[in-house]
């Protein structure tokens, strides 16, 4: 402390060698002062892209050369989770699947890239008010957050865990009462669900909704019995699953016959007569009963024309896979269904 007049007995730090430390300050204004040294350093540099023409970054450490630092990636974006490390020096990570971890440089700069995928397990989102610890979360996942400092004649007091709706998130903070702390993410879904079965809800209905596993979550937390009405695929082996609804009912049918009679795939096209017009024909004769060669009638060029050219692929018709629904549109309708 080097603010005049103050005794340096009433300003207490519990570090003056680390870059971070805590301060207990006495009834007085206090200046603190961060000294730094000459030092040979290096950069680690948190790129947003292995691909080097692609500039933007995430952070830039600024680190002495053969050191080791603990470096965190950035929080995931909304639906995305942290997955690995990237980096051309592959012993410069200490483990690459962890969000956290140390790195270590020798007397070069090096880049380290964040991967991020889309999450198969339901995320959520976190906003930190005048602090810092927003992301998108898993179940499960720890967070630390930091409060913001305090504005001149204030203190801070405690955290406000509410959702956007004025509600408990139901989230547990180890200390709410301290500026930094850290709390494990829950299945927000499931905790919803919660509250209505608290309500006297006996069955929640998934229909519709992606995260219909989080019911089932919900139903391991009541003391009485409740149930959920799954969604998507057979949830039974969940327990307290009542039913589930069909969505695909393709992939229903082909695992319905298959089971009951095995099956097999057949697909028709243009090349394998499966179009059809009546009093037209492609051939302009025909052999009769008796082998004799006789003219056809019925043989119309331009339809001879259009129907070689759909058979050999020169004319394609614009129909989108799998969408039988269109094919009243379609001159030629093509077949790749389980039958």
């Amino acid at each position: 402390s080097d603010t005049e007049g103050v005794k340096d007995k009433k300003v207490n730090i519990s570090s003056d060698k680390k870059s971070t430390m805590n301060l207990l300050v006495g009834d007085c204004d206090c200046t603190i002062k961060a000294v730094y040294k000459d030092a040979k350093t290096v950069q680690i540099v948190v790129a947003k892209s292995a691909d080097p023409s692609l500039s933007s970054l995430y952070d830039t450490y600024n680190v002495e050369k053969n050191s080791t630092t603990f470096v965190t990636a950035p929080s995931a974006q909304s639906g995305m989770v942290f997955d690995h490390w990237e980096c051309d020096d592959k012993d410069a990570i200490e483990d690459v699947n962890s969000v956290s971890t140390n790195v270590t440089v020798k007397d070069e700069t090096i880049s380290i890239t964040p991967v991020y995928v889309k999450s198969d397990t339901p995320t959520f989102d976190v906003t930190v008010e005048n602090g810092t610890g927003s992301g998108s979360y898993r179940s499960g996942d720890h967070i630390s957050v930091v409060a913001d400092p305090p504005k001149d004649g204030y203190m801070f007091y405690k955290w406000e865990n509410v959702d956007n709706q004025g509600n408990s998130t139901g989230i547990a903070m180890t200390n709410e009462y301290c500026y930094i702390t850290d709390f494990e993410m829950i299945d927000r879904y499931s905790s919803i669900a919660e509250i209505m079965y608290d309500n006297g809800t006996q069955v929640i209905f998934g229909g519709g909704n992606s995260q219909a596993d989080s019911i089932f979550t919900a139903t391991w937390k009541i003391s009485h019995q409740v149930y959920g009405f799954g969604y998507g695929y057979d949830q039974n082996s969940m327990g307290n699953c009542l039913s589930s609804v069909v969505t695909d009912y393709r992939v229903a049918i082909v695992n319905a016959l298959k089971e009951y009679k095995g099956g097999s795939y057949y697909e028709g096209n243009c090349s394998n007569n499966c179009l059809y017009v009546v009093d037209m024909s492609t051939q302009k004769t025909y052999k009769d009963k008796d082998g004799n060669e006789v003219e056809d009638k019925n043989y119309n060029e331009s339809y001879a024309k259009i129907y070689k050219a759909l058979s050999d692929g020169t004319i394609k018709p614009n129909l989108p896979a799998d969408d039988v629904r269109t094919v009243v549109n379609s001159k030629c309708m093509t077949l790749n269904y389980w039958i």
